[in-house]
């Protein structure tokens, strides 16, 4: 029986060990998020499918129903923006699988078993206890790619669910969902990590290991909730007087924290990676604090995020300006090498467990052999090696002379070269430029790869190339602590951090550990009241793994907006809590900050709580904050607030929420005045799902002997409601600021309305979301991402839309900004008749430069006028109308699909439009099926968007589909009949054979062949490409073989082989082979 159970661990180790995932994949970005997702199956495989939607799990029954009937998801959510990434997860079940295996087993003494109890092998086995009961589910695959002058890829995927007991005192659960993407690559093709959940858990009285996805929670010492989201092994050990556990993984990314400034009526996209270019963020590894406060995500809360992007976006319910203070905490995903995590850590118990002491190492960072890029040059190695352990980022000019490039040097001195954008192949150099920081450059990003010249220290970018060498750092820990919660707590603690910058070098300048020492004291002396305090002392050179501080409190402590010079940080805070009686208590805080002598601070403030009735409360507060900057000369800094809040129960579920501000705050720093005196209101009325809140805030502030006065009046109402047909949810937000003499107004508003009659099967969706704010420019970039998983190929020098293409198309942020309207606008209207169905969806989005107006007309949810002047429009219409069903569909299908994009790029716009309409007539007789169809298409575009040109034509279709006992054949005469305006014509016919063949028992062949012959003049390359829809070529072939084939019951091989035949031109050939076997 051990010999069994140490199998059947063995069995899940390797389980584990080979697993990267493997289920039907479908994402679906901004517009194109459909309301209804359909499936290839009536049936999943159990609990297989996940859906997510920015980063955020969606909830079955909440967010979105799965019917079976219709082999579809229906999405409950409806608000959907430009912005918003949905990924759909699922595994159908295979057509071979059963519904049940094995024979019946027989009744044991009449005994009936309830759905949910266990059963009981030990009554069927004879009473055996050693018997162990383990449930295993699953499916796992193996898919391998090659391509023709292309790289081979290798992949791996399992879905695997495990419970049971391996013996009386051993357990194991887990389970396994391993999809095998990578999220590095954007929104267009990727889903997010989260997504991927490997977990694997053994765990005894006294002993538990984990594998897979486990949480690295942080150092008692810190003081933080931050959790460390790891891969890897966790294994732990604990008894009545001692623990120790230890960690082997890999972590996705390493902690950092940014501070951005608002901007006045920008709420977003907010770039938060620090090279400010599309850069992946590790899923829900974020934190963010707007003015001191932990904002929610999602987008029906504060804000949203674009992880594979990096960009955060907040929502109308955090209105921002340039007085917001934004702090985020993340965890950048690592692309530059694989990251390696080590951790122990062991706790000693004594006299029943008042005392506590504990050790720890962990180690965080690089793996220097195993660089995720290409590898350095020899040059750039030995640059390295020579540097030291000085730095971790190193800059080497990017400037290479190339016949071939995109850059001229239009300017030749010292100290510095300027060189100008030329494209095509007009150049003499090609230039790979880096983010250095705003200011700190002097080039501009403009989209795609123009970079253009501002001046020294007026732009963000440099001609450099930035080496990043692998870098480490490691942590020794101890602390020991005495009491508990009743009696009282006391504990101190140090941490020190050895940082290597560089792991490629042997030089060690040894000035990169640092200290942090840690003492905290909690003691109760009544009821409710207590005394606590705490000392924290962090050396200028410690390198801090998590957040340690209150994110707002530089701030509270009038810390310099000029960094002081960068010393060692000492923090005491000490809180009193006294309660004279159930209706009255007094709180007093004190906190002090020092930077070495540089700067020091005391912040002392006391609240006062009073309850006096069961509906009412109210607190008063006054902080007195002292500060002190030695600089040339030590200068002050000082700050007064008063405040009071007050709560007032009208009914049970209706409250009013009153709060005031007044603040004082001078600082004379750098012998500089700087003087504000504000006044803050807030008034909320409301309830759960209704609210009206009212801001007022007046400031006078003098900064370099300037006076500004500035007055803002912020209203925002929300509502949601919920009939029984018919729901709705608004927000409304308003704010006017004016400053001296100037007025400035926005607002932001989003209205969402839902309609759905079931029984009638009319649904009726329209979302309207506009407001007056700050936008970038957004351009262009491809990337290129693994083979097969992108969407665009390129073919002589030109990006051609291609499933399963090796490059992605991703939206940019540029530099610059201006003043639009934005609007959002969705429309969906579907209805079902007995003999007719219909559906017609609109997806509008719009930034209009704000010195242009709209008209009435504009609150149509599906018009809009493309003649205004937009930095950024974006509308996209699908319609469908299907008449007289019959036994494969209808018999009059009539498609039209419309898209319209601008950008304003440089003060140019980049049109780019598609048009197209189908008709499609099908007929049925016996086992033949008849379809004819005309396609009318029209595309525009300009050089931006790759290729230029204005194509319109049609396309006439007769197919002719045969079944044959369970074969199908097809026959099919496409001819395609296009013009580009002023340069060409293309005339092509094409004659296409499919089929679909049972060759054995369960598998299946699925081949398609297409030859075409081609009639095209064009001027160029490039245009032949829009003429004839990437048919290049006097003739070809187009082919691919598909077989699908069943292996006994739990086994399937699936092979795909595509080729293309141009003449004049290379053939090429991809193949890609799969293996899934369930369990």
């Amino acid at each position: 029986m051990m010999l069994r159970n140490f199998s059947i661990a063995i069995f899940i180790f390797l389980i584990f060990i080979t697993s990267l995932s493997a289920k039907i994949t479908k994402t679906f970005v901004g517009h194109d998020i459909p309301s209804v997702v359909p499936v290839a199956s009536h049936y999943l495989m159990g609990k297989s499918d996940s859906l997510l939607l920015n980063g955020k799990l969606l909830s079955v029954g909440k967010d979105y129903n799965f019917i079976p009937q219709l082999k579809q998801f229906e999405l409950l959510l409806t608000d959907f923006s430009q912005y918003d990434t949905l990924i759909v997860k699922y595994t159908p079940a295979p057509s071979w699988l059963k519904l049940s295996y094995g024979n019946t087993l027989p009744d044991i003494n009449n005994r009936s078993i309830s759905p949910g109890e266990p059963l009981d092998l030990s009554r069927i086995t004879g009473g055996d206890k050693n018997t162990s009961n383990i449930d295993i589910s699953g499916s796992k695959s193996f898919r391998v790619s090659s391509a023709t002058a292309q790289s081979s890829s290798f992949k791996q995927t399992l879905d695997l669910q495990i419970a049971g007991e391996l013996s009386d005192s051993l357990t194991i659960k887990g389970s396994i969902s391993d999809r095998g993407y990578d999220p590095v690559y954007g929104t267009a093709n990727s889903s997010l990590n989260e997504l991927d959940k490997i977990q694997l858990e053994l765990k005894s009285k006294r002993f538990s290991m984990q594998l897979g996805d486990i949480v690295s929670k942080p150092s008692v010492l810190t003081g933080s909730s931050y959790q460390k989201k790891i891969s890897g092994v966790h294994t732990a050990y604990h008894s009545d007087n001692y623990s120790i556990d230890a960690i082997a993984a890999r972590p996705k990314g390493t902690f950092t924290n940014v501070i951005i400034t608002g901007q006045d009526n920008l709420q977003g996209p907010y770039q938060i990676t620090q090279s400010q270019r599309n850069a992946p963020i590790v899923p829900g590894s974020e934190s963010i604090y707007l003015n001191g406060e932990l904002l929610v995500a999602g987008a029906e809360n504060d804000y949203t995020v674009d992880y594979p992007l990096g960009q955060i976006t907040f929502t109308s319910q955090q209105p921002i300006d340039s007085r917001s203070r934004i702090s985020v905490d993340f965890e950048p995903f690592e692309t530059e090498y694989k990251k390696e995590y080590y951790s122990t850590e062991s706790h000693i118990f004594l006299n029943d467990s008042l005392w506590n002491v504990s050790f720890g190492w962990t180690r965080e960072g690089d793996s220097k052999s195993e660089r995720l890029l290409n590898p350095f040059s020899e040059e750039e190695l030995l640059f390295l090696e020579q540097f030291g352990d000085s730095a971790d980022t190193y800059y080497i000019s990017s400037v290479k002379e190339d016949s071939s490039g995109l850059y001229l040097l239009i300017i030749d001195s010292l100290p510095d070269s300027v060189y100008q954008y030329v494209g095509g192949d007009s150049g003499l150099y090609s230039i790979s430029f880096s983010y250095v920081g705003v200011g700190n450059g002097s080039y501009i990003f403009e989209g795609l790869e123009v970079y253009t010249y501002v001046g020294d220290n007026q732009g963000d970018y440099l001609p450099v190339k930035i080496l990043k060498a692998p870098s480490r750092q490691d942590y020794l820990t101890t602390s020991v602590g005495y009491g508990n919660v009743k009696t009282g707590i006391a504990k101190i603690g140090v941490s020190k951090s050895i940082y290597d910058r560089n792991l490629l070098s042997d030089k060690n300048e040894k000035n990169n550990s640092g200290q942090l020492l840690v003492a905290e004291i909690f003691k109760p002396y009544r009821k409710d009241d207590y005394l606590s305090a705490s000392f924290k002392q962090t050396d200028k050179q410690f390198i801090k793994r998590n957040r340690q501080t209150n994110s707002d409190l530089y701030f509270r402590m009038l810390y310099p907006d000029k960094n002081p010079q960068k010393n060692d940080e000492k923090i005491i805070n000490a809180t009193v809590s006294h309660r004279i009686t159930s209706h009255l208590a007094i709180f007093n805080d004190l906190n002090y900050l020092t930077y070495g002598d540089n700067f020091r601070s005391t912040n002392e403030s006391i609240r006062t709580d009073i309850n006096p009735l069961k509906k009412l409360s109210i607190s008063m507060g006054y902080t007195t904050v002292n500060a002190k900057l030695d600089s040339i000369e030590t200068e002050e800094g000082k700050s007064e607030i008063v405040e009071a809040k007050l709560q007032y129960d009208v009914t049970p579920t209706l409250s009013t929420k009153v709060s005031y501000e007044n603040l004082s705050r001078e600082k004379n720093y750098y012998q500089i005045d700087n003087k504000i005196t504000s006044d803050k209101l807030n008034i909320r009325l409301g309830t759960k799902k209704h609210n009206i809140d009212y801001e007022y805030y007046a400031e006078d502030s003098v900064e370099y002997q300037f006076q500004r006065t500035t007055i803002r009046n912020r209203v925002n109402v929300s509502s949601e409601k919920s009939f029984s047909e018919f729901s709705y949810k608004s927000n409304f937000g308003y704010q006017s600021v004016k400053v001296d003499s100037q007025i400035t107004n926005s607002f932001l508003t989003r209205l969402k309305l839902d309609y759905r009659n079931r029984a009638n099967q009319l649904t009726i969706r329209t979302t309207y979301h506009i407001s007056r704010e700050s936008k970038q420019s957004r351009g262009l970039r491809y990337i290129k991402v693994n083979q097969g998983e992108g969407n665009y190929v390129l073919e002589d020098s030109v990006y051609i839309y291609q499933e399963n293409g090796d490059y992605i198309l991703l939206d940019e942020l540029l530099s610059g900004s201006s003043d639009v309207k934005h609007g959002e606008k969705l429309f969906t209207l579907s209805k079902d008749w007995k003999k007719a169905k219909f559906l017609f969806d609109s997806r509008i989005t719009e930034d209009l430069f704000a010195n242009d107006k709209r008209s009435f007309s504009w609150v149509v949810p599906f018009y809009s006028n493309t003649d205004k002047s937009y930095l950024l429009y974006n509308r996209k219409y699908l319609s469908s109308l299907s008449l007289f069903p019959i036994s494969s569909g209808y018999l009059f299908n009539l498609d039209a699909a419309s898209s319209y994009q601008i950008r304003n790029i440089t003060a140019v716009d980049r049109v780019k439009e598609n048009n197209e309409l189908k008709l499609l007539l099908r007929q049925v007789y016996k086992n033949l099926f008849f379809d004819e169809s005309v396609k009318l298409f029209e595309e525009k575009s300009d050089s931006y968007y790759s290729i230029n040109g204005d194509v319109n034509g049609y396309e006439l279709s007769s197919k002719i589909s045969m079944l044959a006992s369970q074969n199908r054949y097809g026959f099919e005469l496409l001819y395609r009949d296009a013009e580009l305006k002023n340069s060409g014509s293309a005339q092509i016919l094409s004659f296409i054979i499919t089929s679909s063949v049972r060759i054995l028992s369960g598998s299946e062949l699925r081949s398609s062949f297409e030859y075409y012959s081609s009639k095209a003049q064009a001027d160029d390359l490039l245009n032949s490409y829009l003429l004839t829809g990437n048919k290049i070529g006097k003739s070809g072939m187009l082919w691919s073989l598909i077989l699908q084939n069943r292996i006994k019951n739990s086994f399937r091989l699936n092979v795909r082989v595509t080729g293309r035949d141009v003449q004049d031109r290379d053939s090429r050939i991809s193949a890609r082979t799969e293996f899934v076997a369930g369990f």
